[in-house]
């Protein structure tokens, strides 16, 4: 009797929390996909359209997270930590302690250094000055990573890792404020990764 092998997707974790993003912030917009890719069924749930979410979270910031434990979560990295933690594709925060410090090192200045720039060049520079200085600092910022990618195929290990996904989302998201010709070396590293699930789905 011959046997049919047959390509049997796993289905989805079951669902375990409930996530709050902002559709339009390049620190929440990307986790849908980043779920997707880990095989977690979450409810994520846009956060500006819901009531009382400043009474669930008084700080009213998203993303922010509420478990199955009903536990609340916020802060980005540390729901980027639980999320991954919590799936079967652990080593995506890094295969070992020395890759898992450099994922966090550098989703932490994406996520500090650059959303910092990126807030005074959209809100928070009235005047001309002000805007010339927060441009100069967003082109020093491209330059580290450049300089850092000269010598690094990834932004924190040998291979793809979720700081590449959110490195991308976060200087995307920024692309209008300065010319990204020039740095030849952010430039290929984002053709590199753009094969990478989470940015198809990202760029679609």
């Amino acid at each position: 009797m011959s046997s049919t092998r047959r390509n049997i997707k796993a289905a989805p974790a079951p669902l375990v929390c409930t996530l709050y993003i902002r559709p339009t912030a390049t620190r929440s917009n990307w986790f849908g996909a980043l779920t997707r890719y880990l095989n977690l069924s979450l409810e994520i749930v846009d956060g500006t359209g819901v009531e009382n979410f400043a009474e669930i979270f008084p700080l009213h910031k998203t993303p922010a997270l509420i478990t199955d434990k009903d536990v609340k979560v916020t802060e980005t990295l540390a729901i980027i930590y639980y999320l991954i933690s919590i799936s079967e594709k652990k080593d995506f925060l890094g295969g070992n302690v020395n890759e898992t410090t450099q994922v966090i090192r550098w989703l932490a200045f994406f996520n500090q250094d650059f959303v910092q720039v990126n807030g005074d060049l959209k809100f928070r520079a009235k005047t001309e000055e002000d805007k010339a200085k927060a441009l100069t600092a967003l082109n020093a910022l491209l330059a580290y990573v450049d300089n850092h990618l000269a010598g690094n195929k990834y932004i924190a290990s040998d291979r793809i890792t979720v700081a590449d996904i959110f490195a991308r989302n976060i200087i995307t998201g920024i692309k209008g404020y300065a010319n990204y010709d020039k740095y030849d070396k952010i430039n290929a590293w984002l053709k590199e990764i753009s094969s990478h699930p989470i940015v198809q789905e990202l760029s679609k």
